[in-house]
């Protein structure tokens, strides 16, 4: 690694439900500070103003300004905000949110006061290179997209059909998801214009099939494939609060979904979760495989992606993130757990230990 390489650390959700919010990050703070561009999914508000929405979740994610602190203590200098959470305190909240991250000097992006501003991209100058970052959502409730007059979210809406593949009467479905065409080519567009004007585009993108294991949606698929043919370097997925798998597809690096990085799922955010775990089946191996997470971390070599990897996350009983090593049972845990995502769901890449990082091959 050259003197001038730079370290993108890219973690999973966020969602901090505590009165001293930097304590989650006790334990992998200094990692996350080695990073020169160290980049979050942050599930809830940070704002002290707002009223809640409830959606028929329950009561939002806690809100609250004091947040931000703990994200500059953990080094975290930007993050995604193209959420189904954004609005959890309404436009109040999510425009205040928005405010206050300015002020604290931690960019932003994927949302905005018109759709304009939801689909700017920010854009990172480091060391000589420009890495340019867009964040869209597909999980958000229709009014919390941005329009050309109304606040909100990068949204993408997706189309979802049943097809019926047995004859018989009340037989499962196979489920099909297909992105909207007019979305799809507007990211594309912006993708485009993006790198027309940095050296390494970056794709967030919040979305997939929250809570099942393993299930990829079609769509998922179809947009992060579109996205690289038009110019990403990197997508980097969130939301469904538990790990999928990890493509490499024209030697460009998915991450399905990077997990909960530190997520405090429970505590105020959702009285629904029973009902949502009757519903995808949950029980106790997948309550213990939602703790795994990977931290993705990047390497860029003369302006471009020179070097993908992760490192092995697993949260505590106190929802707080640690970073296992090769030598830990729980990290070959988690790397065989990936590994065995990734081949389930017929996705291509290739897995190995260089020392106590999983480098990801085509």
């Amino acid at each position: 690694m050259t003197n001038d390489a730079i370290t993108l650390l890219a973690a999973g959700d966020v969602i901090i439900a505590r009165e001293q919010p930097e304590t989650i990050f006790r334990h992998v703070a200094d990692v996350l500070r080695s990073g020169d561009i160290t980049l979050a999914d942050a599930e809830q508000v940070f704002s002290d103003k707002g009223t809640p929405r409830l959606h028929g979740m329950g009561k939002p994610a806690p809100a609250g300004s004091n947040i931000i602190e703990a994200y500059k203590y953990a080094g975290i200098n930007i993050v995604s905000l193209a959420t189904n959470h954004f609005f959890a305190w309404g436009e109040t909240g999510a425009m205040d949110t928005i405010e206050n991250l300015k002020a604290a000097g931690i960019a932003n992006f994927g949302a905005g006061k018109n759709l304009a501003e939801a689909r700017k991209p920010a854009i990172v100058e480091c060391k000589g290179t420009k890495i340019g970052f867009l964040n869209a959502c597909t999980v958000h409730v229709p009014e919390d997209a941005a329009t050309s007059d109304r606040p909100g979210v990068y949204g993408m809406r997706v189309w979802t059909f049943y097809q019926q593949v047995d004859s018989q009467a009340a037989t499962p479905p196979k489920i099909v998801s297909l992105s909207h065409r007019e979305d799809l080519e507007a990211l594309l567009a912006d993708i485009r214009s993006l790198r027309a004007q940095v050296d390494v585009v970056v794709l967030c993108m919040h979305w997939s099939v929250h809570l099942a294991p393993r299930m990829i949606g079609d769509y998922c698929i179809e947009i992060a494939h579109a996205a690289i043919d038009a110019g990403v370097d990197l997508v980097l997925g969130s939301h469904p609060h538990i790990l999928k798998g990890i493509e490499v597809y024209k030697g460009k690096v998915i991450f399905y979904a990077m997990g909960n990085f530190a997520l405090e799922l429970g505590k105020g955010d959702h009285k629904d979760v029973a009902f949502f775990e009757a519903l995808y089946k949950i029980g106790p191996q997948e309550r213990h495989d939602s703790k795994k997470a990977v931290l993705a971390k990047v390497i860029l070599e003369d302006k471009q992606i020179s070097r993908v990897s992760y490192l092995p996350v697993c949260a505590n009983d106190d929802s707080e993130p640690l970073i296992y090593k090769k030598a830990d049972p729980m990290g070959q845990e988690i790397f065989n757990y990936v590994e065995d995502i990734s081949k389930s769901e017929h996705l291509v890449a290739n897995f190995e230990w260089d020392g106590d990082e999983v480098v990801i091959r085509p």
